[in-house]
């Protein structure tokens, strides 16, 4: 790596596991998923993390003592999970390298997980918003100054996968592969994309985009229709791609769905298998004067609330992405969606 450079990692892997100095987590004002588990594994070696109210932008590191493999925990405060942007998202990377430079400790590696996909953000637009507040951090040159490596862990292997896509078509063919990880160049002389070093690559965080806000149930047999049948259309129109991945709306779900659906460019549902909060949702985003794209699969039939209203039919997952990328289109050219 040239002077000023570090080596971005994207790894498939158990962040809990991973072999570095530090690892990151953020807290949006209490414990979630990941950092719920490390601060529980933490609590058992004796320290109080449970309480930490560390307001956005502040820090607390602990030593893991064996709870986790890395030799230490930071925690970052950011805004609750409900008010979480990609600008949040990008704001968090730089936080975690700016803090770490002031804790004066040798820091070599730090990992981190991807963050915001579970409550509702694009997987790829949070990654890439991830790798900007990083470059921040590098180009601003606020960061550990025996930094070499930073690395993004995900134990989910096809988000793994396409993430590694996004970052290819952002920084340019990864410099090392391997069965689960990818590896580039990123900072100040690093080659981007255009194979320049003298422009940032392509990123995320600073202006949030126009979304799309899709209602759908979270289950395993529904995973490639979202990802493979809305998820491309969507993308290919310019709109960033989100739904929320919980079974159970209660409490800050709730909310953060309310949010999401009320800044939607447009509201898609998949009515396959009439789940009620599907139709909660479309409830919702009529209600709020969103233009709403309704979706069924062969073979199943709307509820009667829903039954007069136009919705796309679709036998296949190839069919749905060709009908719902010209009704997106169509949708586009009425003005309705900007």
């Amino acid at each position: 790596m040239s002077r000023g450079t570090v080596s971005f990692a994207v790894v498939h892997g158990d962040a809990t596991q991973a072999d570095v100095d530090v690892l990151a987590l953020k807290h949006a004002q209490r414990f979630h998923g990941l950092d719920l588990v490390v601060a529980d594994r933490l609590f058992a070696t004796g320290q109080e993390v449970h309480d930490l109210g560390l307001p956005p932008g502040h820090e607390l590191l602990f030593e893991s003592r064996l709870a986790v493999t890395a030799a230490f925990v930071l925690f970052v405060g950011t805004p609750s999970s409900v008010s979480f942007t990609y600008s949040d998202v990008r704001k968090f990377a730089s936080d975690v390298l700016r803090a770490l430079r002031a804790a004066g400790r040798p820091v070599r590696s730090v990992g981190t997980s991807l963050h915001g996909r579970g409550f509702g953000l694009d997987e790829v637009e949070a990654a890439l918003a991830q790798l900007g507040g990083c470059l921040d951090a590098l180009g601003a040159g606020e960061v550990p100054p025996d930094l070499e490596e930073i690395r993004i862990l995900e134990i989910d292997r096809a988000r793994c996968e396409r993430i590694w896509s996004a970052m290819d078509g952002a920084l340019g063919r990864a410099l090392e592969l391997g069965p689960d990880r990818r590896v580039w160049a990123i900072g100040p002389g690093a080659p981007t994309a255009r194979g320049s070093s003298t422009s940032e690559p392509k990123v995320a965080g600073v202006v949030d985009k126009p979304h799309a806000f899709v209602a759908m149930p979270f289950a395993k047999e529904m995973e490639d229709v979202y990802y493979f049948g809305i998820q491309g259309p969507v993308r290919g129109h310019g709109l960033v791609c989100e739904r929320i991945d919980q079974e159970v709306f209660t409490g800050d779900i709730v909310e953060q769905i309310k949010r999401r659906i009320e800044s939607a460019a447009v509201v898609i549902a998949d009515v396959t298998g009439a789940n009620p909060n599907v139709y909660l949702e479309i409830g919702y985003a009529w209600g709020r004067a969103r233009p709403c794209v309704l979706l069924i699969r062969d073979g199943d039939e709307p509820r009667f609330d829903i039954r007069g209203v136009r919705h796309i039919r679709y036998a296949t997952i190839r069919e749905l992405a060709e009908l719902l990328d010209r009704e997106v289109g169509r949708l586009r050219e009425q003005g309705l969606i900007s």
